[in-house]
């Protein structure tokens, strides 16, 4: 780099008195080649979000579902919505779970919603660093429901998983 001064690490430079020598490391304008002050610029870093998963209104009936493996590693948080809207059966429930999948091949629980009872639900949620769920993401997830009740019991529901 011919605008930088840099010096040797500082365990290799031994003066006369056997005391080690720290050298900073200089900017150098190259047209006067005087140091200069580094200047840190701020500013909001943009980030782009990816649909990761897309689920269109769909019904699940009685039992449970997934959206199966999702490569979340890239990404330093994910984002859940959930829009359900119709139920049917006798006391429906329904149950939504992101999980991270461990080395060990098992699904381990990040965030888990109440137990919904109602037909109409909106939910959204973040998982990651500095989240509303502040955990690690690890390799990969997924999104996994519960349905409970009886006689039939369904829901109908739509989802939409983002990382960024």
């Amino acid at each position: 780099m011919a605008n930088t001064v840099v010096w040797q690490d500082p365990d290799t430079q031994q003066g006369t008195s056997g005391s080690t020598h720290v050298q900073p490391v200089y900017m150098v304008d190259p047209a006067t080649q005087k140091a200069v002050t580094p200047t840190t610029v701020t500013g909001a870093v943009t980030r782009q979000a990816v649909a990761l998963y897309s689920l269109a209104s769909t019904v699940s009936s009685g039992s449970t579902g997934n959206s199966g493996d999702l490569v979340v590693g890239p990404y330093t948080e994910v984002g859940i919505d959930i829009n359900t809207t119709v139920q049917s059966g006798t006391s429906p429930t329904v149950q939504f779970f992101w999980e991270r999948k461990g080395a060990d091949g098992l699904y381990y629980i990040l965030w888990q919603s109440a137990i919904l009872t109602v037909a109409t639900n909106t939910l959204s949620t973040s998982i990651g660093a500095g989240m509303a769920y502040n955990q690690s993401l690890g390799m990969t997830g997924r999104l996994r429901w519960a349905i409970g009740g009886s006689a039939s019991p369904s829901y109908t529901f739509s989802v939409n998983v983002y990382g960024k």
